[in-house]
């Protein structure tokens, strides 16, 4: 009971470190200012995560637990290819009601290439980023046997392709903006649909 109490204590705290991370930026976050914003002391942070860099981590994971709860497992009774338009028209849905989750990512994916990050956190984090790919191909394989969807010669790298630039584009364009007049020029949503319509066509009969 003890241990169950703590977890879900820890779980309170990464969701509100994730909010500070979002409104603050993860670099400009430290543990006093989580602990100072949570209302606890400081040395129970480090008792229970041991630094600020695992708390991000655990927060990357809830936050694509939650991505994937709210945009992805509703396809009761679709075809291979509703499915697969569901799939990736989830990325501009997550875009439209929070952004503030990608610039997340954004700066979350910058401290994994230059942070030592806890081995078995990551492993966490890595079986996730693996479940989202076998429900790729779960959804793909259904396509292509009810002839919805083509059949691609390399469906794993299609994936990965596809979803590193998808994704990279939403994050770029939730994180990063600059004082050319250029990049205002042209709707965000649009350009993150644009390129799903692009992914689809190549792969929908």
């Amino acid at each position: 009971m003890g241990s169950n109490i703590k977890e879900i204590h820890k779980q309170i705290i990464v969701g509100k470190a994730v909010k500070l991370f979002i409104s603050e930026g993860i670099n400009n976050v430290t543990m006093s200012d989580i602990a100072k914003d949570i209302g606890i002391g400081e040395a129970t942070l480090y008792r229970y995560f041991g630094r600020k860099q695992n708390i991000v981590l655990l927060g990357a994971v809830a936050l694509w637990e939650t991505l994937c709860a709210e945009y992805l497992e509703n396809s009761l009774g679709m075809t291979g290819c509703e499915r697969m338009e569901s799939f990736y028209y989830a990325f501009l849905k997550a875009y439209q009601e929070k952004r503030e989750y990608y610039s997340f990512i954004y700066e979350f994916d910058s401290l994994l290439v230059q942070e030592k990050m806890d081995k078995d956190l990551l492993i966490e984090y890595d079986k996730l980023l693996k479940r989202l790919g076998n429900m790729w191909i779960e959804i793909y394989e259904q396509g292509v046997a009810d002839k919805t969807l083509y059949y691609v010669e390399d469906p794993k790298v299609f994936y990965i392709t596809s979803t590193h630039s998808l994704l990279n584009l939403c994050k770029k364009l939730a994180k990063e903006s600059t004082s050319l007049n250029s990049d205002g020029e042209i709707d965000p949503e649009k350009e993150i649909e644009l390129l799903i319509k692009m992914i689809l066509n190549y792969i929908k009969r």
